[in-house]
């Protein structure tokens, strides 16, 4: 079998360079976007279509850099059914905020995230240092390039977790719009 290398590494590498602000835009359905995300996933890691379940709002439009999101997407759902025993179960949620806000949920009932980690795992080459962890393949910048383009995008990322062993929730702000400076 072989192994597509990572795009972390180059993506990592081009935000090192990225300019704040700077998007391709157009305007995205969400559950489009996340339901590709979700089957990319379900193939690679060999899972049943009930083992990722996607819930998102079809009349859900975001104005974004699609190639953006979908990096982002697509990396949640990846480690969500990557630290999570099999059968998987993986959950993402999609819903219009007040003021303007999309919010998107990859919650898995995984292998969960000690609390005193939950900041650490968006730095730059970072990973836990749990056994459970070291025995999946990475490089520590996946959460880091996801943090990284959700800011670029205007957003917010925040891990939740009730600790080892309790699964974890990645939370997603984002504008519906982009924000315009004057």
């Amino acid at each position: 079998m072989t192994t597509r290398p990572s795009r972390c590494p180059l993506e990592a590498n081009r935000l090192s360079y990225a300019r704040a602000g700077f998007v391709n835009l157009s305007d995205v359905s969400l559950k489009e976007l996340t339901d590709e995300c979700a089957e990319s996933v379900r193939v690679r890691h060999k899972l049943s279509a009930d083992e990722v379940v996607v819930d998102v709002d079809p009349d859900l439009i975001v104005s974004t850099d699609r190639a953006a999101l979908e990096i982002v997407v697509k990396n949640l759902i990846d480690n969500a059914a990557k630290y999570s025993p099999r059968p998987a179960s993986v959950e993402i949620h999609g819903r219009r905020e007040s003021e303007g806000k999309v919010l998107l949920e990859v919650t898995d009932h995984g292998i969960g995230i000690d609390q005193k980690n939950l900041k650490r795992i968006f730095h730059r080459f970072y990973r836990v240092e749990e056994q459970e962890v070291r025995e999946r393949r990475g490089t520590g910048l996946g959460l880091f390039v996801v943090s990284a383009l959700v800011k670029q995008l205007g957003g917010k990322v925040q891990a939740q977790s009730e600790g080892r062993g309790r699964g974890t929730t990645m939370r997603v702000e984002l504008p519906l719009a982009p924000v315009v400076s004057s």
